[in-house]
């Protein structure tokens, strides 16, 4: 005599298996899967527009790495443009703010760091792509306690120019590469 156990075991006392489950599990994957693609398309898509909407977040980076300094938090006021192998930004630097101060201490202090000079208005450089900004940015004002800090790079050159009373950018990268 067969013990109890082993006939449960057996396929004629099992319960069939219905193939709804087997269907309910893989509609179940599949909604999962189409919610996660849709998921990463509007992620992507919102990447792609905040691109498209604001060119500077990805400038300030490249300004970062090409000239070697450290562009902080900024304030309400920014503009850049790409014009071809010239891109221009205007950049509101936040001295206030507690983590530019607790680094830097001052804007005096953060132009020393990354070796800006003493210039006037008059002596800057002649500056491509300064007709890309607002008329209200397109030079220093009058009286500014001007900064400046260029060169050169194997990608391209460089000019930046601080205000140092009022934390106002304006830079310029003109790219060399042949791609």
């Amino acid at each position: 005599m067969a013990d109890s156990a082993s006939m449960s075991d057996s396929p004629e006392t099992q319960a069939p298996s219905s193939g709804g489950d087997n269907v309910r599990l893989v509609l179940k994957v599949l909604l999962v899967m189409a919610g996660l693609a849709v998921v990463g398309a509007v992620g992507i898509g919102l990447l792609v527009m905040s691109a498209l909407k604001d060119p500077c977040w990805a400038n300030i980076d490249r300004h970062e790495v090409s000239v070697g300094i450290d562009i902080p938090k900024l304030g309400p006021d920014y503009h850049c443009s790409c014009q071809g192998q010239v891109k221009v930004s205007f950049f509101d630097i936040d001295s206030s703010d507690p983590g530019f101060r607790q680094r830097y201490g001052d804007i005096a202090s953060y132009a020393q760091q990354y070796g800006f000079t003493s210039t006037s208005l008059a002596d800057l450089p002649q500056r491509r792509g300064r007709d890309q900004f607002p008329a209200h940015l397109q030079d220093p004002p009058a009286g500014a306690q001007l900064l400046m800090k260029s060169g050169r790079n194997e990608k391209r050159s460089y000019l930046l120019i601080l205000d140092q009373s009022t934390g106002s950018l304006w830079t310029e990268l003109i790219g060399h590469e042949t791609n």
